[in-house]
């Protein structure tokens, strides 16, 4: 799982709550202003009034408070039918989530949040690129629809299940761009919470938990020492795993937990391929020859960073990690392997 960088996120925020100020506010403060016969449901409504912005743009630990807040304003009871459906209505992700550009008033919504956003690859798996693209080019006489326009864009995941948290069904910080796979296939409805799981926006498994290889000679075992030539070629004698080397034991818990909801190490067992690869290339790249490699490419490489991209065939650095598909994984196994130690002196 790799850290969202959001940063750059100024614009985003400004425009995702004009979105709610034009589309949804007036409703809210609407049935804000009923009478309910449950009197703590009115309370609810009118806190989500009058903190909206902190629950369309607040950081996760501010969804953490609100959460907290709606709890104690409920003393821990569900909402009536008929106001669970009333904020449904009010943080309408449906009608956000189907909004593309074009379309009358603000063209904010599901396709322009994560074409800004730019999140190259799924943050939990950091295996599936999810790439927002919009065709859409004039008509010619007898040309079928599907080929002159179409989009795709990253699904949102809602880190806090909308069905649980209605309230937060539109909240930036709760709307994860992330795959299929990983949204639906596995996630699902699965209820998450940041005392039990990593948040893509707060933290990732950065150097606390790394990939790994197991020898399959040696069972339980990960990482070095262990014999590297025992494991090249053709042959399954080894598995993927993930250690969690964090100081602090509640990180790796929940480290381990979206390991276990996304299936990373059954999904990475399918790369073993690429682990061979870099087997074999710890066989061949010594210190000399990197050196060789940077004093006789001229241009083409101009730091021992770029000779480890050459030679690992990925990025070696966690701020690059969204940039391409599998550069944790890689990054972890080349240097587990040794292959690093050379290329980043």
């Amino acid at each position: 799982m790799i850290k969202i960088d959001d940063s750059g996120h100024a614009d985003i925020k400004k425009n995702h709550l004009k979105y709610f100020e034009d589309h949804c506010l007036s409703l809210l403060k609407k049935y804000a202003a009923q009478k309910y016969k449950i009197v703590h449901e009115k309370k609810v409504l009118e806190y989500l009034r009058d903190s909206y912005a902190q629950v369309l743009i607040g950081s996760p630990k501010e969804l953490r408070d609100v959460i907290k807040e709606i709890k104690q304003l409920t003393g821990g009871h569900k909402f009536s039918q008929k106001t669970y459906q009333k904020m449904k209505l009010v943080f309408n992700y449906d009608s956000f989530s189907k909004r593309s550009p074009g379309e009358k008033g603000t063209n904010w919504g599901g396709y322009l949040l994560t074409e800004k956003l730019g999140v190259g690859l799924c943050p939990y798996c950091n295996r599936q690129y999810v790439t927002s693209l919009r065709i859409s080019q004039p008509r010619k006489k007898g040309t079928p629809k599907s080929l002159r326009e179409g989009q795709t864009r990253a699904t949102l995941d809602h880190f806090y299940d909308k069905g649980r948290y209605p309230y937060l069904a539109l909240s930036l910080y709760n709307l994860i761009p992330s795959c299929k796979v990983c949204n639906s296939d596995f996630k699902g409805s699965q209820e998450m919470c940041s005392q039990k799981y990593l948040h893509p926006y707060e933290e990732g498994f950065g150097s606390h938990a790394r990939f790994t290889v197991i020898p399959k000679a040696s069972p339980g075992r990960a990482g070095q020492p262990y014999d590297v030539t025992s494991l090249l070629g053709g042959n399954d004698r080894f598995q993927i795993g993930i250690r969690y080397i964090s100081p602090d034991p509640k990180f790796n818990h929940r480290a381990e937990r979206n390991a276990e909801l996304f299936k990373l190490v059954d999904l990475y067992n399918f790369h073993k391929e690429e682990v061979r690869e870099l087997l074999q290339k710890t066989q061949h790249y010594s210190e000399d020859y990197n050196d060789i490699i940077l004093s006789q490419s001229g241009s083409l490489f101009n730091s021992r960073e770029e000779v480890a991209r050459f030679v690992v065939g990925n990025y070696p650095r966690e701020e690059n990690y969204g940039r391409r598909s599998l550069a944790k994984f890689t990054a972890d196994i080349a240097e587990e392997l040794g292959l690093l130690k050379h290329l980043n002196k």
